[in-house]
């Protein structure tokens, strides 16, 4: 994301969460074409649904990558967690990815800790079978929306961010995907950065090219 940037009003965002001191990650190995790919946090317990463009879609899974697939004015960050959404309109299933980025910090943003301490104590299950870790959804909903910058912050992710449309980033890299890329970065430390990509990470496909996209960019003086 680099040129063809263009400001729009675009909505804040927000999770209307339900039910979120039930939900659960279970964590599930992933193939992409027969191969080994890492592993998928799949929701339960409870619900996170995101309104966008008139279309409710409800959380479905999460993905995480190291480094991040997107790159900003050329700059790739250090991991991307991908929260993998869908919605039935008119009999046809549609998909919205809500990203957001981390970079190496002193401390680690409590949402990433608490799966790097997932990873410290399941690391067997994490390499061999399916694990379970409970979470609070409400509360990853507030961290990861509530982001500001880490530097004279001025907005939080749910007033700044990406969106345009794109395509899945694993084979069959189907298209018509809504991506909404979060301005701000989670922090995250060297040691659970290396724990949360060694026993959830996936792989990142190399940075497309935007072609003809057009990136709109939802922020405090665009939604005035």
């Amino acid at each position: 994301i680099e040129f063809n940037i263009a400001p729009s009003p675009l909505p804040l965002l927000l999770w209307q969460v339900t039910s979120a001191a039930n939900a659960q990650w279970r964590t599930v190995p992933v193939s992409i074409e027969s191969v080994p790919s890492g592993r998928s946090l799949v929701l339960s317990g409870a619900s996170a649904v995101m309104p966008v463009g008139g279309i409710a879609y409800a959380l479905q899974n999460v993905h995480i990558h190291a480094a991040s697939e997107h790159a900003i004015a050329s700059q790739r960050f250090d991991m991307e967690v991908q929260f993998l959404h869908s919605a039935i309109v008119d009999g046809v299933e549609k998909f919205m990815v809500v990203s957001v980025f981390a970079s190496k910090a002193a401390e680690t943003a409590p949402f990433l800790a608490q799966l790097a301490a997932a990873a410290r104590i399941h690391d067997t299950e994490l390499t061999t079978t399916e694990a379970i870790v409970s979470v609070d959804l409400a509360l990853v909903a507030s961290q990861v929306l509530g982001q500001t910058e880490f530097v004279g912050p001025t907005s939080t992710n749910a007033q700044s961010y990406y969106q345009y449309d794109g395509s899945f980033t694993t084979a069959p890299c189907t298209e018509n995907v809504v991506w909404v890329v979060l301005k701000n970065p989670l922090a995250v430390t060297v040691e659970d950065l290396a724990l949360i990509t060694q026993y959830l990470g996936q792989p990142s496909r190399p940075v497309q090219p935007l072609n003809e996209r057009i990136v709109l960019s939802r922020d405090v003086a665009a939604a005035l």
